[in-house]
């Protein structure tokens, strides 16, 4: 599975992760991606309301059996062979199986609690959710077998390869400067409450430290809001509201106003007050990562910069949503092999 990619139909920061991640890391986050769809699959509209509990209740059961070493679902038992488990009989249910990998149950109560349509009271509610989604994704990515594998500057010869082929088909040096691109600088909701709040910590492994796993939580928390509010008026028009309601209502703004642009003065400055704080949390969790610790995961770094890039578009776009551009295809891309190369060189730095 590590020569195949996500979906076409995840978003381009996933498979841009996926695409610079080290070798023995695209299979589990290509696992993830796929069942973190799947899961969100259950919110489509047009899916009945019970049929969609059925399959949350299905995917919480099958992420305890894969957290147990035993899944049955295809994406599952693959994610438990990348981490080095074996999931073909019961004799061997459970082997090798690390605990972090029972944090994929945060896909399942983050899609618990949009399924509920619960809204956020305040800023605790809104973190929790956040680093319940970045446990599942992130500290899992980080936790995959790239850490007890060969040395650094084994792993990276096919990746030097990989950034090699990018930069040639882009028509840029991996030496020289960047292209002529723009310059971007009730008592249901009490128990959804309660089982997003508690996010389990990563078990530390060669490159995931107690300390660097708390930074990686951090940044994918601020990686996850930065997509929430990137689709807040698409979200909102769908039931979602994706800011707390105690700083709406103390910044003078009424719930209706988040589902259509162009949004009012007080909404703006919320969310560009927001876009800024998340673009500082992710700057200063980048850098707590050493020249040794970024190599392993550079794609998770690779989908932070991208995170950054969206925030500082998207609030330059305010009053108004991020308008698709011809060019941003290729200037993702652009700026995510930048992040890439410095990553394996230990020296991203995001400001």
């Amino acid at each position: 599975m590590a020569d195949s990619p996500p979906s076409s139909a995840l978003s381009p920061e996933r498979y841009l992760a996926w695409l610079y991640s080290p070798p023995e890391q695209q299979p589990v986050l290509a696992a993830l991606c796929q069942i973190e769809a799947e899961i969100a699959g259950s919110l489509k509209a047009g899916i009945d309301h019970h049929v969609a509990h059925a399959r949350l209740q299905w995917w919480r059961e099958e992420c305890e059996r894969t957290a147990e070493g035993r899944p049955v679902h295809p994406l599952t038992r693959e994610l438990v062979r990348a981490f080095g488990g074996v999931a073909a009989s019961e004799d061997s249910a459970g082997a090798g199986m690390p605990s972090a990998i029972a944090g994929i149950t945060g896909f399942v109560d983050t899609a618990v609690w949009d399924l509920a349509g619960a809204t956020f009271e305040t800023r605790k509610e809104l973190n929790a959710y956040c680093e319940r989604w970045a446990t599942a994704m992130f500290e899992m990515a980080a936790a995959s077998p790239v850490a007890t594998s060969s040395p650094a500057s084994a792993s990276n010869a096919p990746y030097a390869a990989r950034v090699a082929s990018v930069a040639h088909q882009m028509g840029i040096s991996s030496t020289g400067g960047e292209p002529s691109l723009e310059d971007e600088p009730a008592n249901a909701r009490d128990s959804l409450a309660a089982r997003v709040a508690v996010a389990p910590e990563a078990v530390p492994t060669t490159s995931t430290t107690a300390r660097s796993a708390k930074s990686l939580r951090a940044l994918g928390a601020a990686v996850r809001e930065i997509e929430l509010l990137a689709g807040l008026a698409r979200e909102a028009h769908a039931g979602r509201l994706r800011l707390p309601l105690d700083e709406l209502e103390r910044a003078g703004v009424e719930v209706g106003s988040l589902a259509k642009a162009p949004w009012p003065a007080a909404l703006a400055t919320l969310l560009r007050e927001r876009h800024e704080a998340l673009r500082a949390t992710i700057a200063n969790d980048v850098s707590q990562f050493g020249r040794d610790e970024q190599p392993p995961i550079r794609g998770l770094l690779v989908w932070a910069a991208l995170a950054w890039r969206l925030s500082w578009r998207a609030q330059r776009a305010l009053p108004n949503v991020i308008l698709p551009r011809r060019y941003h295809a290729v200037s993702g891309g652009w700026h995510a092999w930048r992040a890439a190369h410095r990553a394996t060189a230990g020296k991203l730095r995001l400001n």
